[in-house]
Parts: C-alpha cells; structure tokens; sequence
C-alpha cells in the first residue's frame, strides 16, 4: 500500500537531507569504529593519477561520434588504457607530460585516427552481488599492470596498425603501461 498515510515510512519523502556536517560526522565516527573503511590513496599514487587526469585532458577530450555506431570509414575502433604501476616516472614537470600527451594526440587527430580521450578519477567504486543486493565500496583498484589513470579510443584499419599507434603513446616512455582492447560495436 504506496499511499496509507499511517504508513511511518511515508515521512521519509518529506524529509530534509542531512547537512554536510552531520554527514561528515557519522561518516568520521563510523571509520573510526571500524564500520566503514576509506581507500587509503598514498600521496604519491594521488599525485600521479591527479598528473595522468591533466595530461588526458589536456591531449583532447571527445572528437569522435558518441552514438556508439561504427565509424563510417570502416575502420576499427581500439581502446587504449593508460595504467600507472610503480615504475611510472613521476619525477617529470607536469608540462613536460601536457605537451607530450597534447602533441601525441594532435598528431593522431590529423590523421583521422583520434577518436577520444578521457582522464579517470583517483578514486573508485567496486560494485559487487551480495545474495539479492549490489554492495558498493569505495577503494583503490589495481591490477598486476598498476593503477588505471585513463584511456583513449582510437581507429585503425587492423591490429597491426592499432600497435604502431600505441607503440607512439608518450604514457610508455615514462615507464606506464598500456593495455590495447578492440571496441566491439553496438
């Protein structure tokens, strides 16, 4: 019954949300007592993915068709994501990594090869089946390749192709990895 107005939970669409400081309170007092885990992000990682976010998004964001739907030219769309392990060089002026990226992606955009490109947030939400519901926590995911700072898509005519197009990505000259997917179309 939706609408029985003795129904208690009724109140509940009527009331006000939280105030940010009463959040940040319960939020404080529940890590505390072990009942709520924060991501512990080091300064270093943070900085780095923060450099990684500003470098993709200074190489250009979208360019290409957001439909999903195949280009018209034929060609295949690659998706490469950019992971930063520890042997990623943080050492390097931020500018330094801007103008590499910019140039990289300006290059591939006169060939008709960029499609898009995107930093991704430090932080992360891993969803995951528990029984008969979704249990959401936010923390660090990283795989054997590192943390996943960003991706591009571009177009190839083959594999062969898509390689040597990666292979040119500044992200490997400053010890990052790069992970080359096929996009199957929709």
């Amino acid at each position: 019954m939706p609408d029985d107005p003795n129904d208690p939970l009724r109140a509940l669409e009527r009331e006000l949300p939280p105030p940010p400081h009463l959040k940040r309170r319960v939020t404080a007092t529940l890590t505390s007592r072990g009942l709520l885990r924060r991501a512990a992000v080091s300064p270093l990682r943070a900085a780095g993915a923060l450099a990684a976010a500003v470098l993709l998004f200074a190489a250009g964001l979208v360019v290409g068709r957001r439909d999903g739907s195949p280009p018209a030219d034929g060609r295949t769309s690659y998706a490469l994501l950019l992971y930063e392990g520890r042997e990623f060089d943080r050492q390097i002026p931020e500018q330094t990594y801007v103008a590499e990226y910019t140039a990289w992606a300006a290059e591939l955009r006169r060939r008709g090869a960029f499609v898009e490109g995107h930093p991704l947030d430090a932080g992360s939400r891993v969803l995951s089946a528990s029984g008969d519901s979704v249990v959401a926590e936010s923390r660090d995911v990283a795989s054997d390749a590192g943390t996943m700072a960003g991706f591009f898509i571009i177009r190839a005519a083959d594999d062969a192709e898509a390689l040597a197009i990666a292979r040119t990505c500044p992200h490997l000259k400053h010890g990052g990895r790069i992970a080359l997917r096929t996009v199957i179309p929709t």
